[in-house]
């Protein structure tokens, strides 16, 4: 599963592929300039924390972004996951010629950055566009001698990741859970939720971040409130609000 620009998609493409056959799914992004997914706004690391939680063996990057650009990403994201890293760059940052597209990158930069990859802990590099064989003949040359690194694991904790942001609980530090979003003792949210209305709840988000939460409970129970219905729709109105 490759060059993905949105993680809610990549995730479900995960669950798809786990769920008709038990092969090792790997998966990789695509990551803008901004470092971050182009539609969801996502990092490396909350992408890692995402898709392994999803069940996939490996998590990545492709296309994109040269190899330079890349590098920090990789870091990022291979600080996040124990799972095995992919990387696969394009050949440089593609400009315009004469209208035609152009990758100024070399197969040796190709190389002597695939290098680099693997002492950031990648275990699997490759090339994406405007690469040919010689590309490949280069990385192989430059890893010839590099050992994988083995001493990556998972952070510790409980983690939380939302389309935008992870929340790590158990690394000693005081997370704060913004209770706000529940009808109890609340009228106007109670009635917003009985009509299918998710402003209010949008707006408690918003102020809860505002306010230093690190994560939402969402709670939609009331009387005439149709839970099953109202809680899903909640979630995903918040997911384009709050990180």
């Amino acid at each position: 599963i490759e060059t993905m620009t949105d993680i809610a998609e990549a995730r479900c493409a995960v669950l798809a592929a786990r769920s008709v056959c038990d092969l090792p799914v790997f998966v990789t992004c695509t990551f803008g300039l901004t470092g971050r997914m182009d539609l969801s706004g996502t990092d490396p690391a909350t992408a890692a924390v995402i898709l392994e939680a999803a069940g996939a063996e490996a998590v990545g990057l492709n296309c994109g972004l040269g190899p330079e650009q890349m590098l920090p990403l990789v870091e990022q994201m291979a600080g996040a996951t124990g799972l095995p890293i992919l990387v696969l760059p394009n050949a440089g940052l593609p400009r315009l010629e004469h209208g035609e597209t152009v990758f100024p990158g070399t197969a040796d930069q190709m190389g002597e950055h695939a290098g680099r990859f693997i002492d950031l802990g990648a275990s699997l590099v490759g090339s994406c566009c405007g690469s040919t064989p010689a590309f490949t003949g280069a990385i192989f040359d430059f890893v010839q001698g590099k050992t994988v690194r083995t001493d990556r694991t998972r952070p510790v904790g409980v983690h939380l990741a939302g389309p935008r942001r992870v929340t790590r609980i158990g690394e000693g530090g005081l997370v704060l859970i913004g209770e706000r979003i529940n009808p109890t003792g609340k009228p106007a949210l109670a009635d917003s939720l009985r009509e299918g209305s998710m402003t209010v709840v949008r707006s408690f988000a918003v102020e809860q971040e505002q306010a230093g939460a690190d994560a939402l409970d969402v709670n939609v129970g009331a009387p005439g409130i149709e839970a099953l219905g109202a809680l899903p729709a909640a979630v995903l109105a918040l997911v384009g609000t709050s990180d």
